[in-house]
């Protein structure tokens, strides 16, 4: 088992546990609560710190490099802007160099950004 600690973890729209965890065996959510309570409840348990957690979402994905063409072409087109500017970006890019950006990104996926 693995205790995922985030500072926040949305639960839905109605729920969101500041300082707290969740605790999955395998592919299987076992708790989702306070971060203090599940991991005193788990201590030898593998301990994963996370800035954002949001348990039960599958499937879901984002566009994390991406994020490194904030700024760049802003007036252009959705389309445009993807295949002119950020494809050619992310090809050039590796894999190794694409998840440095990862925590920078993730804070700032949740700031309000506009793309047409």
């Amino acid at each position: 088992m693995t205790v995922l600690c985030a500072d926040t973890v949305v639960c839905d729209a109605d729920r969101t546990i500041e300082d707290g965890a969740v605790v999955v065996d395998g592919d299987r959510i076992e708790a989702v609560g306070d971060r203090a309570d599940l991991a005193a409840a788990h201590p030898d348990h593998e301990r994963v710190d996370c800035d954002l957690l949001a348990p039960g979402l599958v499937g879901a994905h984002v566009h994390s490099v991406q994020s490194l063409g904030r700024g760049i072409a802003d007036d252009e087109e959705l389309l445009d802007w993807l295949f002119d500017h950020v494809l050619p970006m992310e090809a050039s890019m590796s894999a190794e160099r694409c998840g440095r950006p990862r925590s920078s990104a993730t804070s700032r996926s949740s700031s309000p950004g506009r793309r047409r």
